[in-house]
């Protein structure tokens, strides 16, 4: 009986010992939210806490003495990184919990983060009075905050002058800047001069029912991107010119015509592809876009094709137009014949360019401002040079004329032009008596004098 006692005695002790150990164990299982955890000393809080919108940014301010760490929620989502600033992308509920090793965690009050209307998400008008009385009451902003508008309207107005066009309402507001969204408008032509020097324009996005561009239509604005809808056939004169952070440019499958200047002074436009509906390209079309290296066409366009970048006919026996921030060296197809006027207007970035023997005429300033150009080999079937075709090849020192009597050069096909006119004498050494075929050189690119050389 005693031993029995014992026995019984001793399965009460492991009872015992199996519920501390459960209770402990629970605990533990409970993420240590024990009653033995202790409450912070400070509170937690977000600043700013009123007024909030997209892109404010929000520190957690925690004034108690511990080292604590913070996980931002919007609404029941964790979201950021353990950090005493979040910049909230959108709307919505935001919070911020602290938490310490041994502590209670802490939850700030909720902040509202609101979208700012007209930055965040559009605004809309159907008529350009409503859409002058909102723009007038706005603050002026920078690239951060750009303001974001859809109009809907029948037309831009009756030109720049008329108080109610929208070219006037953005020259007058010219501290703001402003996106336009005209998708939904039906308006079927953007007139000449509709938005010149309106440098506040940083986009615009066009209705498909647009048929033509005027000549300066956006001249002198802030443009980052365009995309010609499809409806479009012709882009005037100008039309985009000076558009000097214009990086991207798509043009609709229906246009015909690029006239002279249309996107001349572009300065961040790298690239252009033609599609196959171009018949005309303007010589000036792309101008001092000094860094536009590649032009490329549509192979069932017509008229045009390209090859490395370069603008040729379509059975590439013209050269029109290498892109002037194109760099190195380049070898024109021995399928040319002609190379049209300015085709290398202010390639100053090429140090070498090939001339094969198919070709027979190098028109006027064709190779005008290649002031990296060192040399070149003027080939025998050459039979024509037209006026100022390598003027301000500041960088040329040496010319090979493989052919002994070209039926044409002109005058000031070589030379530097200053205020005197163009000045420099290989075309008179080339054409006098002891001259013809053979390599001309000057003793620099200062030098106005050519001498040439002994064979």
């Amino acid at each position: 009986m005693k031993n029995t006692n014992k026995g019984y005695l001793k399965i009460a002790r492991i009872i015992a010992l199996a519920a501390i150990i459960g209770f402990t164990m629970a605990a533990c299982i409970d993420g240590g939210n024990t009653d033995d955890e202790r409450d912070l000393t400070g509170t937690i809080t977000i600043d700013p806490n009123t007024n909030v919108y997209i892109g404010t940014k929000l520190t957690a301010k925690y004034n108690g003495t511990e080292t604590v760490s913070y996980q931002w929620k919007k609404d029941t989502s964790n979201i950021g990184t353990d950090s005493k600033e979040f910049t909230p992308a959108e709307p919505g509920s935001y919070t911020v919990t602290v938490s310490a090793s041994g502590y209670k965690s802490r939850t700030s009050t909720a902040v509202t983060v609101n979208a700012r209307q007209g930055i965040d998400s559009p605004v809309t008008f159907t008529n350009t009075i409503e859409f002058a009385s909102w723009l007038t009451g706005q603050p002026e902003n920078d690239l951060n905050s750009v303001y974001q508008v859809k109009l809907n309207v029948n037309d831009l107005g009756r030109g720049r002058d008329d108080a109610e066009s929208v070219g006037y309402i953005l020259k007058n507001n010219d501290k703001k800047l402003i996106r336009l969204d005209l998708s939904g408008s039906t308006f079927t032509s953007v007139e000449e001069n509709a938005f010149k020097s309106c440098d506040n324009l940083a986009g615009i996005t066009l209705p498909n029912t647009v048929t033509t561009i005027g000549d300066y239509a956006f001249n002198n604005c802030s443009l980052l991107s365009i995309t010609i809808p499809d409806s479009v056939t012709s882009i005037g004169e100008y039309a985009f010119s000076l558009n000097v952070d214009l990086a991207s440019v798509t043009l609709g499958n229906k246009v015909e015509r690029i006239e002279e200047y249309a996107f001349s002074g572009c300065e961040k436009l790298t690239g252009i592809a033609i599609p196959a509906s171009v018949t005309f390209i303007d010589e000036f079309a792309f101008v001092s876009c000094n860094n536009l290296v590649e032009i490329t066409v549509a192979p069932g366009n017509s008229t045009y094709s390209s090859q490395d970048g370069v603008l040729f006919n379509k059975t590439k026996t013209i050269l029109f137009n290498c892109p002037e921030g194109k760099t190195g060296s380049f070898s024109i197809p021995n399928t040319v014949n002609k190379i049209e006027p300015y085709a290398f207007l202010n390639c100053a970035k090429l140090t070498g360019i090939t001339i094969p023997n198919s070709v027979t005429e190098i028109k006027e300033y064709a190779f005008s401002g290649c002031e990296g150009l060192t040399g070149i080999t003027i080939p025998n079937a050459i039979n024509y040079i037209g006026e100022y075709a390598f003027v301000n090849c500041n960088g040329l020192i040496s010319v090979k004329f493989e052919n002994a009597s070209i039926s044409t050069i002109k005058d000031n096909a070589f030379g530097v032009s200053d205020e005197d006119g163009y000045i420099g004498d290989l075309v008179e050494k080339y054409t006098d008596t002891n001259g013809g075929a053979g390599t001309y050189k000057r003793t620099n690119s200062t030098s106005f004098s050519w001498t040439k050389q002994q064979p």
